[in-house]
């Protein structure tokens, strides 16, 4: 299936998942199953790590660290 594990998308966490490109289309899914949430993001454009690594920092401090801040309240 193509998973692997990564540990540099988001710093501190491990998530297995795949990521490929075809025909310029880019995308990612990534996914932590202990904490059971993941994410999948397509675009196309250019092969730009950097904004490939701030666009799985963005989702996870709006999608999962803020939702879980906003638990904890």
């Amino acid at each position: 299936m193509g998973l692997r594990s990564d540990r540099a998308l988001l710093p501190g966490v491990e998530l297995a998942g795949h990521a490929g490109s075809a025909h310029g289309l880019y995308s990612a899914m990534f996914f932590d199953p202990q904490r059971k949430f993941g994410f999948v993001v397509v675009t196309n454009g250019i092969r730009d790590v950097w904004f490939r690594d701030e666009v799985n920092r963005a989702l996870y401090a709006h999608s999962i660290a803020g939702s879980a801040a906003t638990a904890a309240e």
